[in-house]
Parts: C-alpha cells; sequence; structure tokens
C-alpha cells in the first residue's frame, strides 16, 4: 500500500528559515494559497528519497491530509480559488499513512555532540526516548532549520521520518502518543499541520555547520515501525476524529 503526500508550495513565502547575514535567524514565512502536489511513495526508502528532493526546495512543505477534490472545497469554502487550496480542515481530510514524523527540539544527549556528531544525538534519542518497535526500524533524519545556529545552543533539533507497518490517520496516532506518553510534539499529528521539508537559507556571511543535514538509517531487522496498538484506542479515535 502506498502512501499518498501532499505537497503544499507557494510562490513567494518561504517554508524555510534564513540564516542572516547580520547573525539572527527569520521564522518560516506566512503564506494563505498554495498550489498542490499530491506524490506517492511505497516503503521508507522512497519516501527519502522525497523527502531529500524537498530538501531544496525552500518554498514547499508537506502535510498528512488527502485533498478531498475541487467539487467539495468550492462547496465547503466560499473563497475558493481553482488551482489552489488552503492548509485547512475545508480542503484535506484525515487520511491513514504509514508516514509518521517525530519532531525533536531540544533533547540533550549525554553521550554524544548534537553539534558535532548529530547521528550520534539522533541515535541516543530514538534508543533513550522513543517506544521500543522504533528502535530497531529504518528512518531518514534532518536536521531542523535551527540546528546548529548558535542562538540554539548545542542542543538537537531534528525531524525523525519513520515507516509504519499499519497505516494510521492522524486522529489515531494523536490518540496512541497521548496513551503511551510519546515524547514528540502532538501537533504535526494533524491532517494540516505543517511538516517543514526544507532545508535553510544560508545569506552571504552564513554558512552550514553541518556537512549533512540529512540521510537515511536502515533498520536492524527491516525499515517498518511494528506499533502495537488497542484496538479499542483505534476504534474511539476513528468514531471521534
Amino acid at each position: 500500500m502506498k502512501d499518498t503526500i501532499s505537497i503544499l508550495r507557494h510562490p513567494v513565502a518561504l517554508m524555510a528559515k534564513t540564516w542572516k547575514s547580520d547573525g539572527t535567524i527569520t521564522p518560516y514565512g506566512e503564506a494563505k494559497y498554495f498550489t498542490l502536489e499530491e506524490r506517492q511513495v511505497s516503503g521508507l526508502a522512497e519516501l527519502s528519497q522525497l523527502l531529500t528532493e524537498l530538501q531544496g526546495q525552500a518554498k514547499a512543505c508537506a502535510i498528512r491530509g488527502k485533498y478531498v477534490g475541487d467539487e467539495l472545497a468550492r462547496e465547503r469554502d466560499p473563497a475558493f480559488q481553482p488551482g489552489k487550496v488552503r492548509r485547512a480542515l475545508d480542503y484535506f481530510d484525515d487520511q491513514p499513512l504509514h508516514t509518521i514524523l517525530i519532531d525533536v527540539d531540544g533533547f540533550e544527549p549525554l553521550t554524544a555532540d548534537a553539534l558535532t556528531d548529530p547521528r550520534g544525538a539522533i541515535d541516543e534519542f530514538v534508543f533513550t526516548m522513543l517506544p521500543e518497535p522504533f528502535r530497531a526500524a529504518g528512518y531518514h533524519w534532518q536536521l531542523s532549520n535551527s540546528a546548529g545556529h548558535p542562538s540554539k545552543g548545542s542542543e538537537l533539533r531534528a525531524h525523525l521520518w519513520f515507516w509504519l507497518a499499519k497505516p494510521l490517520t492522524s486522529a489515531q496516532l494523536r490518540a496512541w502518543a497521548k496513551a503511551t506518553g510519546l515524547k514528540a510534539d502532538l501537533a504535526l499529528f494533524n491532517p494540516v499541520q505543517v511538516h517543514y521539508t526544507a532545508s535553510p537559507v544560508f545569506e552571504p556571511g552564513q554558512t552550514d555547520p553541518y556537512a549533512e543535514r540529512s540521510g537515511l538509517v536502515s533498520g536492524l531487522f527491516g525499515d517498518e515501525v511494528v506499533l502495537e496498538v488497542d484496538e479499542a484506542l483505534l476504534a474511539q479515535a476513528t468514531s471521534s476524529g
């Protein structure tokens, strides 16, 4: 079964932070209307290929939701514009995906330096902070746009993308995360929450402190995360979502 990833693009607004020449860092751009591209991926390797491609596209991002189609979007939104979508639930329904993004923000590793050994810091996070099924699975990692900036210290800031053996909706993921106390930003388990995929933009005088900002890590016994989730919890999340 393939995942359909919704990719949003804006003609002007940057979906990446900018490391400015004066040493400051700007936030992500604000945008209302986007163009939509839907890409299908099958497995972690294809997901990683797509994310690597999007890394160089500063005006693009991804969301979990599935576009409802022009006809229904027009019915739901009086301000509908042909060829454009808004990042709103009027336009996107929740859908089951194998894809899951875990956001790491401010983790302080004990055995690795996130500035000089980000892969080691990520491994420590996976093995100490995530549930057991994630520890032997493969994943695609990408350092966040603020990672390595002098104003952010030495804490680990990264995005970790996994491939679930069984696809789950955003509502189901959120219910599971709450029930298990997942150490992650639950806001990502929302059909229209932005998943930032681009690398930061560097103005003249600013250089990337990392030789690599992303990569693919193969699992010890396969790339899939096999979660055991209570069926009653999934049913409740489905009925309420």
